[in-house]
């Protein structure tokens, strides 16, 4: 969510213009950009990402605790 709303600045763009062009409400942007929202889907993520040519990289690290 951080990258997020540093990607909006950084574009020059405010959630109101970065909505419409994803075609979703501001609302929608804003629950993106909350560092305390946690139900992003990665398709939405992939759609913001695109729209502030910006790369994407999902990583799943695993503990390394022995498994009884």
């Amino acid at each position: 969510s951080l990258e997020i709303a540093q990607g909006i600045e950084n574009r020059g763009l405010n959630k109101s213009e970065l909505a419409r062009r994803l075609g979703v409400t501001a609302a929608a942007v804003g629950r993106l950009a909350d560092p305390f929202y946690w139900g992003h889907s990665l398709s939405s993520i992939r759609k913001v990402a695109n729209e502030l040519n910006a790369s994407l990289e999902v990583k799943l690290k695993l503990n390394h605790k022995n498994r009884a």
